[in-house]
């Protein structure tokens, strides 16, 4: 019977096998079976199959660039189909346990928008320390308290991505609203950093010859004066 919604965090990068009577299944029925080197899109498919409106998944960054072929055909079909709402790119150290950079994928099965709302929070994080009892090894690593920095979002930047997701609107330089077509057009990468401008100033530095004529031309001075001195 499928819920409404579906929140899930599952397993990274890890080896699935399809078993044999699952192959004709519903969830692998209207696209590529997912690789067996990689479960990501077989957590997404089966969770979406279960699902009559919103699944949101934290996944890693690799869903998002990935060039195999069975997951970019996989990408393919959920953006074609409408069904992927927002992405969310997340900084890099919120888990306690591993640094990895993760991404929230949000997909709508009710979805009727011909369009993607992209945000990057990667640099809208704050650092805190926590501290953390080591769980493995010897008394040594068990008895002793670790502090650990990790990043967070902060409540008023979470309100705002809320709102942006349900207005379905953008800000220069923190999230984009991109059609579906420009998606398909840009070979379905879903990495929010190539659709949100970046209005960073960029300095343009001198010519390379330019900046090591001067160097010679001190060094060449400054042995001149160690002469006459």
């Amino acid at each position: 019977m499928n819920t409404a919604s579906l929140v899930s965090n599952p397993p990274y990068n890890m080896k699935w096998t399809l078993p044999p009577e699952e192959a004709t299944s519903f969830r692998f029925s209207q696209c590529e079976i997912p690789p067996e080197n990689n479960a990501n899109f077989a957590f997404i498919l089966t969770g979406l199959a279960k699902v009559s409106g919103r699944a949101v998944f934290l996944l890693p960054n690799g869903v998002l660039t990935t060039a195999n072929a069975k997951e970019l055909a996989i990408k393919k079909y959920l953006i074609d189909s409408g069904l992927i709402s927002a992405v969310v790119a997340l900084p890099e150290k919120m888990f306690e346990s591993t640094s990895i950079p993760v991404c929230l994928v949000v997909f709508d099965k009710q979805n009727t928008a011909s369009n993607v709302v992209f945000v990057d929070l990667r640099q809208q994080c704050e650092t805190e320390e926590r501290k953390q009892r080591g769980q493995y090894g010897n008394a040594s690593h068990t008895n002793r308290t670790y502090v650990k920095k990790v990043a967070v979002i902060s409540d008023v930047i979470r309100d705002q991505v809320v709102r942006l997701l349900d207005e379905r609107g953008d800000m220069p330089t923190f999230a984009a609203l991109v059609s579906c077509s420009d998606i398909a057009a840009n070979g379905y990468n879903l990495s929010p950093s190539c659709y949100i401008s970046d209005d960073t100033e960029r300095v343009k530095h001198r010519n390379l010859e330019d900046i090591v004529e001067d160097l010679n031309r001190i060094v060449t001075l400054r042995n001149i004066l160690k002469l006459v001195m």
